[in-house]
């Protein structure tokens, strides 16, 4: 009866242990999900410092376009056409 004493505690340790286990798992994915969502958070932030830079930049070409356009009509339309002739060559090939 002993042997049956000792493989009852042994199940309840091993149901103990199988729970210890269990508990650590479900915190280490709890976890590794918090910090990926903190990870997450932090990449859309950068992503949209980036695209304001790039969206101020975009803005500052323009204006810098049209200023040179007011100083200079006539080289700018020389330009335009150049550019316009050259694309008619590549595509009519």
């Amino acid at each position: 009866m002993s042997t049956m004493g000792e493989q009852s505690s042994r199940t309840d340790q091993l149901r103990g242990m199988a729970s210890d286990v269990k508990e650590n798992l479900n915190d280490l994915g709890s976890a590794a999900r918090d910090m990926a969502q903190q990870k997450l958070g932090e990449a859309r932030e950068v992503a949209g410092q980036y695209y304001e830079q790039g969206r101020e930049r975009a803005k500052d070409l323009e204006q810098n376009l049209e200023n040179y356009i007011k100083e200079q009509p006539v080289t700018s339309i020389m330009v335009a056409a150049g550019v316009g002739f050259l694309i008619g060559v590549l595509w009519s090939r």
